[in-house]
């Protein structure tokens, strides 16, 4: 029966690197290098590790975006609901109280301007949202 040689122990270089795509995402990519590996094939394997991290982070901001885009959507939806409301009690209010045309009073000439202004920033919100899914999705894209 052959003798056994012992087995050489090289030393090896470890690399971890943490991942973080959200409050709750993350994960650990681990590898191992002999001593003597060149640099140029280290800084490509980390950069490898790097591109797979940031595809997947870019990932999970579309689901986030998706969700917050879907958010976003059924507030204006109802948010123009009640400012169509709040108009038409103001309207009822007039027909109810008062002759001639239609005109708004003070306050709630401001409160109406208030809520188109809070409707008009979360259309732009909205929009920039999209553009941001688009880019995402775009990218996503470029990866397959």
């Amino acid at each position: 029966m052959p003798e056994e040689t012992p087995a050489v122990k090289v030393p090896l270089l470890g690399i971890s690197i943490e991942g973080k795509f959200n409050q709750s995402r993350s994960v650990v990519f681990q590898t191992h290098f002999p001593l003597d590996t060149d640099t140029k094939e280290l800084y490509k394997k980390f950069s490898e590790v790097c591109e797979i991290m940031d595809r997947r982070e870019e990932f999970y901001l579309l689901k986030g975006l998706k969700i917050t885009l879907e958010r976003d959507e059924a507030t204006y939806k109802n948010q123009a609901e009640m400012v169509a409301n709040l108009e038409q009690a103001y309207q009822n209010e007039w027909d109810t109280s008062r002759r001639g045309p239609f005109k708004l009073a003070g306050q709630q000439k401001t409160n109406i301007e208030n809520q188109r202004g809070s409707l008009k920033a979360l259309k732009e919100r909205i929009e920039k949202v999209k553009s941001e899914i688009r880019e995402l999705e775009e990218l996503q894209k470029a990866y397959e």
